[in-house]
């Protein structure tokens, strides 16, 4: 299966939270209570991602550096789907799973509530049910069921298929349908298709207008977020406002799970080491009282023979 990938414009972004919306329906996740209007960065509601907010649309504000006007600008935040994602090599359950087609989602039935994906996450995106008595790991999937399920898993959601979604079902095995987002942007902000074309696109824009867009300030090559980021994600983000601007990280190119790996590997070897270290202190520290037992047996008795005499 190919990785697919959704090329998301800033540009293009228009603000109207339709894909904001959708998540939460597709998701059956409920609207909950407004927060602050200034929980967080920017003007949006809510103020960032939480347990039953898969993807928040940001409103914030800036001096455009090209006219020197206040301007808004219209982002989004969701799971990136890393390719090699560090919540995945971070789970010592494997409770989180890479899928091939690029979603990354959660297992219930394995998951001990360790939370480790939370701290692993160079974007800071899964959330935990702190209220719940029976508490998840909850973000977005990329709408996995979406993209791979069979019908029959997933098919009370639609009336339908057309035939040409019926032949790719029966061909790959995939519904192969868009993520709900993708479908209810009216501007085309998000273009979903594989990874492959989805760069080739962000380029050919680009490539239309080479000045308008930055460049990596590492690198010095024209940027699309999410291409080389940790190792590439799924989401490739465009615009023409540097990304630091718009509150994404500025992350080195190497894959993230390759520093949880090194991690999760020691922490074994950790354990092994305090659990020789405690013991060895154990003994030692018995073996130092036995000895002055005996000692003080010996002194006695060596006194009370002494007294005889």
């Amino acid at each position: 299966m190919k990785p697919m990938a959704i090329l998301y414009d800033f540009d293009r972004c228009m603000g109207c939270r339709a894909c904001q919306i959708i998540c939460k329906m597709w998701n059956q996740n409920a609207a909950g209570k407004p927060s602050s209007f200034f929980q967080g960065p920017g003007y949006q509601n809510p103020g960032t991602l939480n347990d039953n907010t898969f993807s928040v649309v940001r409103y914030e504000e800036f001096v455009d550096p090209k006219t020197g006007e206040l301007r808004y600008y219209f982002g989004r935040t969701q799971c990136m789907s890393c390719l090699k994602p560090a919540c995945v090599s971070a789970c010592i359950v494997g409770a989180i799973e890479k899928l091939e087609h690029g979603p990354v989602v959660w297992h219930g039935e394995k998951c001990m509530g360790c939370r480790y994906c939370m701290v692993a996450c160079p974007f800071g995106i899964p959330k935990f049910e702190w209220n719940s008595n029976n508490p998840r790991i909850r973000k977005c999937t990329f709408c996995a069921n979406r993209q791979g399920s069979t019908y029959a898993e997933v098919g009370a959601k639609f009336e339908g298929y057309s035939d040409e979604q019926r032949a790719r079902l029966d061909e790959d095995g995939r519904l192969q349908l868009a993520p709900a987002c993708a479908t209810a942007c009216p501007s085309d902000t998000m273009v979903y298709g594989t990874r492959e074309a989805m760069l080739a696109e962000a380029y050919a824009r680009i490539d239309a207008a080479p000045d308008a867009y930055p460049k990596h300030p590492r690198t010095g090559k024209p940027w699309v977020y999410g291409e080389h980021e940790v190792g590439g994600t799924s989401w490739l983000l465009l615009s023409t406002i540097p990304y630091d601007k718009l509150g994404l990280p500025v992350l080195s190119f190497e894959p993230a799970d390759h520093y949880t790996k090194i991690s999760m590997i020691s922490v074994p070897i950790t354990f092994t080491a305090m659990a020789i270290a405690m013991g060895g202190a154990y003994y030692l520290t018995k073996r130092r009282g036995e000895v002055k037992a005996s000692e003080s047996k010996s002194e006695k008795s060596e006194a009370k023979k002494g007294g005889e005499s």
